[in-house]
């Protein structure tokens, strides 16, 4: 019910505030895999569609968030303050995008977790969860190849992506030395 009244407040008010709030909020609800799978929907609404981000900021923002431990969500506060950059309701809005996007699921902890524990246990559930994690990998992994696609065309940029991916692969580097070490590559290259 929240949702829809956030939905149709953020349609009526043209209230940037208010847009980001219903924004984050809806990611908050549609989180199911993890916090990764929001991404692509983050992509398309707010660099896209919305254009109150560059993609270069937010795929930077998106780096550091994945170099450090803790939840992907404190990334939205991030992109919420960002996309106010240069206002002096940056800081608010950054505070507004970590809480909203939370709020789903605070409020799923306390009305749904009952219904869930007793569901979950439910055999077609369980095939249910299985199809939904592999929908959550194959929409991240598509995102990374249609971002990869938007690079500008430089043999240098692709190869640090090769190196990067196969450092990944290999799972002998740790993620946040190999988003370094591209990282620093960047400025090199």
């Amino acid at each position: 019910m929240l949702a829809l009244v956030n939905e149709i407040l953020s349609q009526t008010l043209d209230n940037s505030i208010l847009n980001i709030y219903t924004s984050f909020y809806r990611y908050g609800y549609s989180v199911i895999g993890g916090g990764q799978i929001v991404v692509p929907l983050m992509i398309t609404d707010l660099v896209n569609n919305q254009s109150i981000i560059s993609l270069n900021d937010f795929l930077a923002g998106y780096a550091i968030d994945q170099a450090i431990p803790g939840p992907l969500f404190s990334f939205a506060s991030f992109v919420s303050a960002r996309s106010f950059d240069g206002s002096s309701h940056s800081f608010v809005a950054g505070m507004i995008g970590g809480f909203s996007i939370f709020l789903p699921g605070i409020l799923l902890v306390f009305f749904i977790f009952p219904l869930w524990k007793a569901s979950r246990r439910m055999p077609l559930m369980k095939h249910f969860l299985t199809g939904v994690s592999i929908t959550a990998a194959s929409l991240i992994v598509m995102t990374a190849i249609n971002q990869l696609l938007k690079l500008e065309v430089d043999y240098k940029i692709y190869a640090v992506v090769v190196v990067s991916t196969l450092l990944l692969l290999s799972k002998k580097v740790p993620a946040p030395i190999i988003i370094l070490l591209s990282m620093l590559l960047g400025f090199i290259v």
